[in-house]
This record gives C-alpha cells, sequence and structure tokens, in this order.
C-alpha cells in the first residue's frame, strides 16, 4: 500500500491500511483503493485480489497471512500450518461481560475461550440496541499487552450494531490469544443489552467458520440487583460442593473458607469479577491442597460495598 513500493508488506502498508479500514469507495475520507484488495479468488495469501469496494474483514484477513513476508511471490502451499480437525467453533467461544452500569452507560467486555492451534482471526458483529448509542468499542488493553502483534478495527454496520474485526499478522502466524479482546460501552436508552449476533472465524489459510447465533445473539447479560452469596449445593457434601454468589457492582470478590475454630482453611475465590451470575467449587482441599476432616465449615464474601454473614456448610466422608 505505502509507496513507493518496496516488496514488504509490513508497519508501513498497515498505517494507511488502518486508516482505511471500514471505508467504501465513494463514501468519503479515508478511502484507498490500494487497501482493497481482499477476498482473493481463492482466499489464500497468494490468490488473485478480488476488490469489492469495501475495506473490511476480508481485505484485513489477506493483510494479516502476508504480514512480514518480504515478497509475494511464492507457492500457495507454502509453509502453512496444518488446519484442525475440528471445527473452529467448537475450540473457540465468545461471550459478553456486563463490566459496570453509571447512570445510562453500560461497559461490556467482550471474552474469547480460544482452544484452537490455528485461529488467525475473527469479525464479532454486535448489537447494542437500536436507538441506543454507541459511544466506543476498543481493544482490551490485555489483547494489545500481550506481545503477540495483532489488528484490532470496528466497523459501524446496520442501526445498533458494530463489528468488531481482530487478526494475528504475520505469516501462517495463528493468534494463541485466550481472554478480553474488546470493551464496549454503550449509552442505553432502551433496556435492550450488548450481545453477540454473528461471528466469522478464520484460520492460518483463511478458511471460514462462521456461526450465526438464534435470537439475535442470544440473551441479554443478567444484572442483579444486589449483591448476594448464596447456599452452597449439595449440602452435606462428598467430595465437591458448588457456591453460586450474584455480582451488582464490577470488582475484586474475594470467597474465604473456614473451619470451627475460625482458622482460615483456603481462599476459593481472589478475582476481579463482572456484574452477573457466578459460581465457585470447593473440593474439600485446604490452601495446601491437602483434604480437610469431616465436619462443619464455613465461608463468607467480600466484594465492592458487601462483606456477607457466615454461611455453613457439612463435609461428610
Amino acid at each position: 500500500i505505502a509507496s513507493p513500493y518496496n516488496g514488504y508488506v509490513d508497519y508501513l502498508d498497515l498505517v494507511p491500511f488502518s486508516n482505511a479500514f471500514g471505508s467504501i469507495q465513494g463514501g468519503g475520507g479515508g478511502w484507498n483503493a490500494e487497501a482493497d484488495f481482499g477476498p482473493t479468488d481463492d482466499w489464500s495469501r497468494f490468490g488473485i485480489p478480488l476488490p469489492d469496494d469495501v475495506v473490511d474483514f476480508e481485505d484485513l484477513m489477506v493483510l494479516a497471512m502476508n504480514y512480514g513476508k518480504v515478497s509475494p511471490l511464492g507457492s500457495s502451499g507454502a509453509g502453512l500450518l496444518a488446519s484442525s480437525a475440528a471445527p473452529l467453533r467448537d475450540q473457540v467461544g465468545f461471550r459478553v461481560v456486563l463490566l459496570s452500569r453509571e447512570g445510562d452507560v453500560s461497559t461490556y467486555a467482550l471474552e474469547m475461550d480460544n482452544g484452537a492451534s490455528v485461529l488467525k482471526g475473527f469479525s464479532l458483529k454486535v448489537f447494542y440496541g437500536a436507538g441506543n448509542e454507541l459511544l466506543e468499542a476498543v481493544a482490551s488493553s490485555k489483547l494489545v499487552g500481550k506481545g503477540e502483534e495483532h489488528f484490532f478495527g470496528t466497523i459501524a454496520r446496520e442501526t445498533g450494531v458494530v463489528e468488531i474485526c481482530v487478526a494475528a499478522l504475520g505469516v501462517d502466524t495463528p493468534m494463541g490469544y485466550t481472554g478480553e479482546v474488546a470493551r464496549v460501552a454503550v449509552r442505553e436508552r432502551t433496556p435492550q443489552g450488548a450481545r453477540i449476533s454473528s461471528v466469522d472465524l478464520r484460520d492460518i489459510a483463511n478458511r471460514r467458520d462462521e456461526v450465526t447465533l438464534p435470537g439475535g445473539g442470544g440473551e441479554t447479560p443478567y444484572v442483579p440487583a444486589v449483591t448476594s452469596l448464596g447456599q452452597n449445593h449439595p449440602n452435606p457434601f462428598n467430595p465437591v460442593t458448588t457456591i453460586g454468589y450474584e455480582v451488582a457492582e464490577a470488582g475484586r470478590v474475594t470467597i474465604d473458607i473456614y473451619d470451627v475454630s475460625g482458622r482460615l482453611v483456603r481462599r476459593l475465590v481472589d478475582e476481579n469479577r463482572g456484574v452477573g451470575r457466578h459460581t465457585a467449587s470447593w473440593d474439600g482441599r485446604d490452601g495446601s491442597g491437602n483434604g480437610v476432616h469431616s465436619g462443619v465449615y464455613f465461608y463468607r464474601m467480600s466484594a465492592p460495598g458487601y462483606t456477607s454473614s457466615a454461611k455453613k456448610m457439612l463435609l461428610l466422608k
């Protein structure tokens, strides 16, 4: 893209591509016809470009597959990693987590569970509600600070929808990242919430695995009215019990387990939690991994603006 041409696909090309990302021919500022090189005729990085008058996810995938390449000459079969036997949709999942709600402004995190070895990039269409206002959709600081090179871009689509596109840069370089990928802030004039409506997954050869979620992206994230700690179940238990809790304000949550003398047996939870329902499981072991004796134990939760009274549970062996 960068002129004069030097045979490299590198940062000098990434800057003009980034400026053009999301633009369309005749659509005003940002358009750069030389950034419109995807998809290719065979979807590979060596294929013939098929310009479609828009710079979007298809162009990003071609750029990402060639990034860092000294020359575009070569064989389309050279250097490709083996594809995965399992579909990407069975190895990669996404969820929306409500982090905070202040007045009419809600902030959501988009989180990815990535168990694939060949994931190259993905596109998420996020529905945030017709009549609502998108304040920002930005890359997570965790993604930016990962150490891998990624391209992150957004495109405004139909009313109430933003497309978030991410790809790992580099020839035959898969995306090894898992965790939070983006944050979305919405001024909500209507109580529709944010949800993912479709997912487009691509492997390192640009093979597609597309998922359209039923009901326009699933349920709106649950927002509890108050923070609360539930009774463990089963109770009595052997060997594992589950403790459910709800968080109304995102922040650090701890759950501690004590014996009848008040001695701390184990800190079961010590993490930042988003707004919503959560669970934690206890396997009857102390903080050193040793099994504890049968008997009565107590657990207590601390969260932003909340400290629970102790709840009792019974371990039977």
